[in-house]
């Protein structure tokens, strides 16, 4: 299923995290409109069951970066191609399905024939989560499809990104970086609201 193009994004943490489920379902509740499932090192099995966590009626606004199969089997909003899954990516046998995708040049973005629903691009701040993943300061780039900005993204640079033109924004640092995530989620959410 295609939602419509979500204006704030939450990535998940890549490792483990504390009571992990109930935050990100806590998140959906308060509107969290999509949340990209990135666990690199996690295996199908763990993935599905930090799912079981989730109320199934969110499924649909969940992407995974991995473990593609999971998504028809159990009715996700889609996949989330990366640098290393592009080239093997088969269109057809998820022919149907919600696609976005990472890039890190925005000459990247312009040369893509995917079809995206939308794509990352970063860094565009210096990253939370990332120690020494300096941000480029990229505006966006002109695509057929939205532009998401990734990479530090907090309540400072959120406004200077919609500046550069992009049509959305990316968090992970900001929001499980935090003490309190969900209230960390509440507050950009809040802060997009304005702005747009």
């Amino acid at each position: 299923m295609n939602l419509p193009n979500p204006k704030l994004i939450v990535m998940t943490n890549p490792d483990e995290y504390p009571n992990e489920g109930m935050h990100i379902s806590a998140m959906f509740r308060e509107g969290l409109e999509c949340l990209h499932l990135r666990k690199p090192n996690w295996t199908a099995a763990q993935l599905q069951a930090l799912l079981a966590q989730i109320p199934t009626e969110y499924y649909e606004r969940i992407k995974l970066h991995g473990h593609y199969q999971l998504v028809p089997q159990m009715s996700l909003g889609g996949i989330h191609l990366t640098e290393s899954t592009k080239a093997s990516f088969d269109r057809e046998i998820y022919s149907g399905i919600a696609i976005s995708a990472s890039f890190h040049t925005p000459e990247a973005v312009i040369r893509s024939e995917l079809p995206l629903q939308y794509a990352f691009l970063s860094p565009v701040f210096t990253s939370i989560s990332k120690k020494d993943y300096a941000g480029k300061g990229f505006t966006a780039p002109k695509a057929s499809f939205p532009v998401i900005a990734l990479g530090g993204i907090t309540e400072e640079t959120l406004p200077k990104a919609f500046a550069l033109g992009y049509e959305g924004i990316a968090v992970l640092g900001s929001v499980w970086g935090s003490a309190h995530p969900v209230t960390a989620y509440k507050t950009l959410a809040a802060q997009c609201l304005e702005l747009l």
